[in-house]
């Protein structure tokens, strides 16, 4: 299935060292939108926190569509969304 015929979601990891602090202080903090729910066990990467948001102000990278995940009756592609350091 192509990203394009369903819906996408981007993961992040809370559990990466340097991912920790910018996940607490926007994910967790002044955006709000990440997802503890709809958690997702990724092989390569650990635990990750899923998000919705499209256009992330925080973000550093993203590694598109390393995998899929079937949530809530629809298949999301799931994109690595790493943030950018705390200064």
């Amino acid at each position: 299935m192509t990203t394009s015929e369903t819906d996408e979601c981007w993961g992040v990891s809370p559990f990466a060292p340097e991912q920790s602090a910018p996940i607490s202080a926007h994910c967790f903090g002044d955006c709000g939108k990440v997802s503890v729910g709809s958690a997702l066990a990724a092989r390569e990467f650990g635990g990750l926190f899923l998000c919705r948001e499209t256009n992330c102000p925080y973000e550093l990278s993203v590694t598109r569509d390393i995998g899929e995940a079937d949530l809530f009756g629809k298949t999301y592609a799931v994109h690595l969304r790493v943030l950018r350091p705390e200064s």
